[in-house]
């Protein structure tokens, strides 16, 4: 008797067991449940890549902005090493420029192929054009470089490839950005060497 109720009692308490699920059967077949389309899934995905394609479209322009700007800080440090060399020379030789309102300096020393050049008071640019230089060697102009004013004032670094014991005079005049081969744009500052 014992045993039965004590049987009983533990039938009581333990949980009744479920019979497993049974796979619905349709006309004697068994019927496959089509999964869910995983929109959350793909969303998240295309997501991921528009997040990718903006991330390495920044750091392309992030790398071409970087490039830039070294080569201006490079181009910067030369002109300041120029500007310090040509200063220190106890042979430079200072040439004053004037213009209808623009004046500047001119700084050479024999024997150096660049010089310093800088100017005041010069005019506004119209779009796609450029202050360029110019340098008379045996009554011939020679470009000698183009440059852009910022408020009003410049400083530039000419590079003509030779000395310029060479040349007697100076010019800068307004030219196209893309550069001319002879100064036909107006006179802006001029003086000799």
């Amino acid at each position: 008797l014992l045993d039965t109720v004590g049987h009983e009692e533990a039938a009581k308490v333990r949980p009744a067991q479920s019979a497993p699920a049974k796979p619905a059967v349709e006309n004697g077949n068994f019927q496959q449940r089509k999964p869910m389309p995983a929109w959350g899934l793909i969303v998240s995905l295309a997501t991921a890549l528009s997040l990718m394609l903006m991330l390495i479209t920044w750091n392309v322009l992030l790398q071409s902005q970087l490039t830039r700007q070294t080569q201006q800080m490079v181009n910067s440090r030369e002109s300041w090493n120029t500007l310090i060399v040509l200063m220190n020379d106890p042979t430079v030789h200072v040439s004053t420029l004037r213009g209808d309102v623009v004046h500047g300096t001119l700084w050479s020393a024999p024997g150096r192929d660049s010089g310093c050049l800088m100017l005041e008071n010069l005019p506004t640019l119209a779009t796609g054009q450029s202050y360029q230089l110019w340098l008379n060697y045996q009554g011939q102009w020679v470009a000698s470089g183009s440059f852009q004013g910022r408020d009003s004032k410049s400083w530039f670094i000419a590079k003509p490839g030779q000395s310029f014991d060479h040349f007697t005079e100076v010019r800068v005049t307004i030219e196209p950005s893309s550069g001319s081969t002879q100064p036909l744009g107006p006179l802006v500052v001029q003086g000799k060497l």
